[in-house]
This record gives structure tokens, C-alpha cells and sequence, in this order.
């Protein structure tokens, strides 16, 4: 019985516990635990622009799109276009009509293939056309054609890096390949220079085949979804290839393949979805999604695999026909039912809840996600669901300092800024039987410190985020401020013709911060001080003078701990008093 088999046949309740080797990385079964209502979503009614609408989709924060290739207009059949809805400053939502511009390469079914909004700009990917537009509040302006000549495009776009998949492109390195596939890269420089790449996939071109079906950008990195070819030039399974940005073009990276853990001809990556650090497939036909992620940019990827809940209830054997991702959240869904928002918690693990249910009004087309924003798209329409998306929760870290006493520091890293930028930071400490101190940063803040803390005494530290939908939940750490340090040990005195010599060990403890002298001190006055390094001290007095008691001190940044004492008793002195 092979891996997947055992997968395969085994309850979902034991999946959670297997872990699977996929490549260098590890993978884990992942079962989705249910989450109740979704009374926090509104949902608003849109309109589109005729035919079927939703055949495409994009939505932003502030921006919808909603495509219909086979839109009438003008009296030209299946013209396409693209209804764009835009939030005013007031809330309320202005829409207006994009449609094929003069010029132009597109012959029909405009934006065929696919709407993309980043900020002010609409892609429009048509047959044989990419097209860039504006957005303004009442109307578009064409900007012009980004690509041109590419049969079916494949569009991906953050602003600074435009990626256009051509699948059926053709490769000639002494052999023609027909349908090996490319993707173009434009990259925008600061300066706003532009820098043309073309990825192909490494190795023999007749290895190649479809490679720019998917496209996606993760952050810095470009993700490719293409497939193999073998000696007699049938396609294979797909691949998922990352092009991580070196400065002067990309470096590949072939991902481990989820579906090799099946059996022959189990396919995947028909659906791909990317966000910062993570990259979302679909396993067909198995109901999986998997996802690969990464602590941060530049870290390796390693794989998860996560399992279809159980009451979603879909027929069939696959997970998502419709995947999209958006910081730590999956929309997923098959065409035929409600779509499932799955949350990573904060535990690891993945919670979901169907979304949309009651408010569908025919089987679901397409949708789009954006952390506080879902678009969905059904033969009656399109939906647009807004809902709070507060920040991550971070993850601080607190240390006592030691060059201040009564100080304690805290640092994070800003964690996912849920549907708006993350605005300010709210920071608290507070001891045992103290009122709580409380700080207020902006969101740019990564650090914040606590003056005036009593010693030797666990503070407890939290840090939350807040953007426009309000806090995310607290995150935690906690950190003990120093004391002083404990008495020098083995303190010895040995008289000398011309001296008395003083030995000792360091402290046990220095208190948690650095020892910085020791103080000695001869019958209660101060004689000298040393370095934390010197742990012996001569006393310049004879042997035949009076007895003397001895003090060392070990003294931090918190001040001066208790005295380690001997005493030495001179020659025709009194005896020592048992000090």
C-alpha cells in the first residue's frame, strides 16, 4: 500500500496525525474545525455589465470589478466588459462601464481571461491583449497595452512587477516546441525605469509544456505553474516553480510536488492563488488544498496540506474549483456551492465557515478575496461582502535591560495587517499587585520600553495592533527586572609582612545584569574598588596593626548586594570577634 493510499483510506479524524515527507520539506494533514455564523458579514447587491456576469472578478478594499466576456455593447455581440464599482469617500459606491479601447488589439470577449486591481489600476486580459487602465471616480482612462500577441494571457500584478503568462508560446533551441510556454516580467524600478525578463522553464525546452497556465506573485517572488513533458512529448502532471528576485533577473526554484504523493495522473495547480508568504493549489481530485508557506520573505517554503471540511459537504472528489488567498485566510470552494473562508488560528491550526450561503441567488461563477472583502459572482449577479478585518495578533518579545535599572524592553515584528494598514500599536506591562502601564505607538513602532519598573519583579507585557476595523487580539511575553547580585563567594584573608591579601569567587548570582566592581570596604569604610574581572585585592597594612573586618560587595546596575565577610587578625592584636 503506497503513502496515499493510507492517506486516502484512512478516517479524517486520524489524518490530523500524519505527517508525510513531500521532497526536503514535511507535510501535514490539516483537518478544518468549523467556526460559527457569519452574521459579521454584510453583503451588498452589484450590478454588472450584462451577459453573464462575473465570468471575472477583482475587488480591493476600496475597488470591485465584475467582468462579462460575453457582454452586448454597442450592438457588437460578446464585445465584453468590465462593470467597475469604486467606494467614495462618504461610503456609498460609484459604477461606471469599462469597455474594449479604440486601438487596441482586442477583437472581442474583452477581459476574457481576467480583471486585476492594485490601487488605481485596471488589467483587462483579453484574447491576444493585455489592456491598462485608470481609475478614476466616474470613469477610466486608458493607459494602453501592456502585452500584445499573447493567445490566452495570465495576469498577475502588484504595481512594481507585471507578469504575463503565455502557455501556448513556442520554443525554439534547435527543436520547435509548440506550447512550451513563457512568462514576461516587467519590473518597475523606483526611479520608474522599466526592465523587461523572460522566464522559461530551466532545462530542455522539450521538457516544456503549458508552463505560464498559472501565474501568481508571492511577495518578491514570481509563481509559475507550467508542466513536464516526457521523452515522447506527452504532457505530465503540473509543477509550481518560485523565481526569487536576485537583483539583475531570477533564480529558479521547483517546489515539492503535493501530488506526487498519489497516483499516477492525479493532477493539481489548476487553481493557484499567492500572497506575501504563502502560495494556495488545489489537489485534484482529491479534497486537499495545498499550501506552502514561509516565516518570511526569503525563508524556505515548506508545504501543508490542508483537507476539505468536513461539512462543506461537496460532491465529487475536489476540494476548489475557486481559490483565492489573502494573509492568513483561503476562500475556497467548488463552482456548485457556497464558499468556505478558512482562518489559521493562532494555535497553527485552521477553522473555516461557509460564507454566502443565504445570500447567493444562483451557482456561484467566480469570486475574489481580499482580507474585509469578498466579491462573489453567480449567474443572478454579484455580492460583495465587506466585514471587519482587525490586525494579527503579534508576537512580542520582552528582556530586562542591563545598562538601566528598573527597565524593560519590548520588541515585535508587525504581524498581518488584516483588511487596512495597521495605524498605531497599543502597548502594556504590569507587575503583581501594580496598576498596568500603558503606551500608545504608531504603526510604524517595532519596539517600546517600560522606565521606572520596580526591582526583582515579573512584568507582564502585551502589544496589539489596530487598524480602521479596530484591535487585534494581544500578544504576550513577559520578563523579570534584575536585583542586585548575591555576596561574592569563598572569601578568604591571608596577612602578610607588608599586606593582607583578599581572595574571592564571583556571586552565584549577578542578579540578571552584569556585575560591573566589587566593593571592599575595611571596618565599614570604603578602601577600594576593582574591576568584575579582579577577584583578589592586597591591603596595604602591616601585619603587626590592629585587627580589621573585611567587606566585598558585588554591586550590578541595580546597586550594591549583600557583603561576603572575614575578618584578620594582626600579630599582638585582639582576637577576631567571630565576624
Amino acid at each position: 500500500m503506497t503513502t496515499w493510499d493510507r492517506i486516502r483510506t484512512m478516517s479524517r479524524s486520524h489524518r490530523s496525525f500524519l505527517v508525510v515527507t513531500v521532497g526536503l520539506v514535511m507535510g501535514l494533514v490539516t483537518p478544518v474545525a468549523a467556526l460559527p455564523g457569519t452574521n459579521d458579514i454584510e453583503w451588498t447587491p452589484l450590478d454588472g455589465p450584462g451577459g453573464s456576469d462575473g465570468t471575472a472578478v477583482a475587488v480591493t478594499r476600496d475597488t470591485a470589478a465584475v467582468a462579462a466576456y460575453d457582454a452586448d455593447v454597442d450592438g457588437v455581440t460578446d464585445a465584453g466588459a468590465v462593470r467597475v464599482h469604486r467606494r467614495l469617500g462618504d461610503g456609498t459606491w460609484s459604477a461606471y462601464d469599462v469597455t474594449t479601447p479604440m486601438g487596441s488589439s482586442v477583437t472581442g470577449r474583452f477581459g476574457e481571461f481576467g480583471v486585476h486591481v492594485h490601487d488605481d489600476q485596471l488589467l483587462a486580459a483579453s484574447r491576444n491583449s493585455v489592456t491598462s487602465f485608470r481609475l478614476g471616480v466616474s470613469e477610466a482612462v486608458y493607459e494602453g497595452e501592456v502585452a500584445a500577441g499573447i493567445t490566452w494571457p495570465r495576469v498577475a500584478s502588484d504595481g512594481r512587477l507585471l507578469v504575463v503568462g503565455d502557455e501556448f508560446a513556442t520554443r525554439n533551441e534547435g527543436t520547435v516546441v509548440g506550447a512550451a510556454g513563457e512568462v514576461h516580467v516587467w519590473l518597475t524600478e523606483p526611479d520608474g525605469t522599466t526592465r523587461y525578463h523572460r522566464l522559461v522553464r530551466p532545462g530542455a525546452a522539450t521538457e516544456s509544456g503549458r508552463f505560464g497556465q498559472e501565474v501568481a506573485l508571492a511577495g518578491d517572488d514570481i509563481v509559475v505553474v507550467g508542466r513536464e513533458r516526457d521523452a515522447a512529448g506527452n504532457l505530465g502532471d503540473e509543477e509550481v516553480w518560485v523565481f526569487h528576485g536576485n537583483g539583475g533577473g531570477f533564480t529558479p526554484e521547483r517546489l515539492p510536488d503535493p501530488y506526487n504523493l498519489g497516483p499516477p495522473g492525479t493532477s493539481a495547480a489548476n487553481v493557484l492563488s499567492a500572497t506575501d508568504n504563502s502560495i494556495v493549489i488545489d489537489v485534484q481530485p482529491h479534497e486537499l488544498i495545498a499550501r506552502y508557506h514561509r516565516a518570511s520573505d526569503g525563508a524556505p517554503w515548506e508545504l501543508e496540506l490542508i483537507e476539505e471540511p468536513e461539512d462543506a459537504d461537496l460532491p465529487g472528489g475536489r476540494f476548489a474549483t475557486l481559490l483565492a488567498a489573502s494573509g492568513d485566510q483561503i476562500l475556497a470552494s467548488r463552482s456548485d456551492a457556497a464558499p468556505s473562508l478558512l482562518e489559521r488560528t493562532p494555535s497553527g491550526t485552521w477553522a473555516h465557515r461557509i460564507v454566502g450561503e443565504t445570500a447567493l441567488s444562483g451557482p456561484l461563477r467566480n469570486f475574489d478575496f481580499v482580507s474585509g472583502r469578498i466579491l462573489l459572482a453567480t449567474t443572478g449577479g454579484a455580492l460583495l461582502g465587506s466585514y471587519p478585518q482587525p490586525p494579527g495578533q503579534p508576537e512580542p518579545t520582552a528582556r530586562a535591560a542591563t545598562d538601566a535599572p528598573g527597565r524593560i524592553e519590548v520588541t515585535w515584528a508587525a504581524p498581518s495587517s488584516g483588511g487596512t494598514p495597521i495605524t498605531e500599536y497599543e502597548v502594556l506591562a504590569w507587575g503583581a499587585d501594580e496598576p498596568s502601564r500603558r503606551l500608545t505607538l504608531p504603526g510604524s513602532a517595532r519596539s517600546a520600553q517600560f522606565d521606572g519598573l520596580s526591582g526583582d519583579t515579573m512584568y507582564t507585557v502585551a502589544v496589539r495592533a489596530f487598524n480602521d476595523d479596530g484591535p487585534g487580539l494581544f500578544g504576550y511575553a513577559s520578563a523579570r527586572t534584575p536585583t542586585t547580585p548575591s555576596a561574592p563567594r569563598e572569601l578568604t584573608v591571608q596577612a602578610t609582612l607588608v599586606n593582607r591579601r583578599l581572595q574571592w569567587a564571583p556571586p552565584e548570582s549577578d542578579g540578571r545584569a552584569p556585575v560591573l566592581r566589587y566593593d571592599i570596604l575595611r571596618d565599614g569604610v570604603l578602601v577600594a574598588t576593582v574591576g568584575p574581572e579582579q577577584t583578589s585585592y592586597d591591603d596595604p597594612v602591616l601585619l603587626l596593626a590592629a585587627t580589621h573586618d573585611y567587606e566585598v560587595r558585588a554591586v550590578n546596575i541595580v546597586g550594591a548586594g549583600p557583603p561576603a565577610t572575614v575578618c584578620s587578625q594582626g600579630v599582638l592584636a585582639p582576637e577576631c570577634d567571630g565576624v
